[in-house]
Order: structure tokens, then sequence, then C-alpha cells
């Protein structure tokens, strides 16, 4: 395989590691807004950062995704 490719592949795994580790993130924050909701209190900054932070890891899943079909597209 290709040196280009085989780094190519790294870096978006890189990515995808982080882009876990922002999901586990989220994951923790939903749970803290559920309870926050739950006892009557609305947080609205942790509600705005975890639709941004959201929103980011959207674009960034789309963004390996694409890599990855670039990179199947090469190996072809």
């Amino acid at each position: 395989m290709d040196i280009g490719i085989l780094d190519q592949l790294e870096a978006l795994e890189q990515r995808q590691v982080a882009l876990d580790r922002e999901v586990e993130w989220l994951e923790a924050q939903e749970l803290s807004l559920s309870s926050d909701a739950a006892a009557g209190g609305l947080n609205i900054g942790k509600m705005r950062e975890f639709t941004l932070r959201s929103q980011k890891a959207a674009t960034e899943a789309q963004m390996i995704v694409n890599g990855l079909d670039a990179l199947m597209k090469d190996i072809k």
C-alpha cells in the first residue's frame, strides 16, 4: 500500500479517536442536561455549548467519512 495512503489513513484514525472522545463528552453532557431539566433548571450556556459541540462533531464525522471515501477511490 502507498505510504501516502497509509499516512492519510493514520490521520483519519487519529481524527476518529478524537471524535470518539468528543462523543463521550457529549453523552455525559446529555445526561447532565437531562438531569438539570428533570430538576427544573435549564442552563442555557450548557445547552448552547452542547449544541455547538454536537454540530462540530457531526461535521467532523462527515469529514472523516468523506476522507475514507476518497481513500477508497485512491486504492481502487
